[in-house]
């Protein structure tokens, strides 16, 4: 779980060196190497997260996307 993550400095630390590689391969083409957004790309580094950023609304938005279609995708 995210909590077990945030509890073990190890596990931490692996998932922040894969999710640093996911970033660069799935988000980084839009929203920038170091997330400072785009046109129609918000910033990533900022407060202003437009669908949350406690660590389950951003894993959310990692699985499901925004405006995908699926069921639990955000929609605005």
């Amino acid at each position: 779980s995210l909590a077990d993550i945030e509890k073990d400095p190890a596990l931490l630390a692996l998932a922040r060196a894969k999710g640093k590689t996911v970033f660069g391969d799935n988000c980084a083409p839009c929203h920038g190497s170091g997330a400072p957004g785009a046109k129609g790309f918000p910033n990533l580094n900022d407060d202003d997260w437009l669908w949350g950023g406690t660590l389950d609304q951003i894993m959310q938005t990692i699985q499901f996307g925004a405006r995908s279609g699926h069921a639990k995708t955000h929609e605005g």
